[in-house]
């Protein structure tokens, strides 16, 4: 995009000057930054449309322990044969207006306070994440749920604007076995794969 910029650019100046030197009248040549329309702040969490891995069964009327902010839409999918520890969450949320996410260090303050509220024993590093070409967040957590299990989750973030989506694959740390790991590894991975947003 940015390159079919230049050129448009190059075009536009290269016309401008053979006229000039014809002794035409300059023409005005638009601001290809001040040009674009700006899109309106977001006042709802976005849609989200995803396939069910196999495996999987969707959980009706998905409930989130903790959410990021009030002002959400959630999914789950459970994995078939095994507890309700073992889980994929998939959240759409709106957050409050003025929340500042325009730059990695700001969407880590976001974090920071979610693994506080959640009381976060994981002290592993916030660690870039790609899904479907888009540029996201992840972070692993370890917690106490409110029925006192520990529960693991890897949770991939993606932020637009005020808009956050959250990709939760959650396993019982205890309970789990080596293939519910790599069932719910695996689910979690055909989610984002297939993870299309509405705007």
């Amino acid at each position: 995009m940015r390159r079919t910029k230049a050129l448009a650019s190059s075009a536009a100046v290269a016309v401008m000057l053979t006229l000039t030197a014809c002794g035409a009248e300059e023409p005005t040549v638009a601001d290809p930054e001040t040009s674009e329309s700006t899109q309106p702040p977001a006042t709802a969490p976005a849609e989200l449309t995803y396939s069910a891995p196999d495996g999987f069964t969707s959980v009706s009327n998905a409930e989130i322990e903790y959410p990021v902010t009030a002002e959400y839409s959630a999914s789950a999918l459970q994995l078939d044969d095994a507890t309700s520890n073992e889980m994929i969450y998939v959240v759409s949320y709106l957050l409050e207006p003025d929340t500042p996410t325009e730059n990695r260090n700001q969407q880590e303050v976001l974090l920071a306070d979610y693994d506080k509220v959640i009381g976060n024993l994981d002290d592993g590093a916030v660690n870039l994440a790609l899904v479907g070409g888009d540029k996201g967040l992840f972070r692993r957590a370890l917690y106490a749920n409110s029925s006192g299990k520990r529960v693991y989750q890897d949770n991939t973030y993606l932020f637009y604007g005020l808009q956050v989506i959250q990709i939760t694959c959650q396993w019982d740390e205890k309970d789990s076995t080596p293939e519910i790991r790599t069932a719910m590894y695996q689910g979690c991975q055909a989610v984002q794969q297939s993870l299309e947003i509405t705007h």
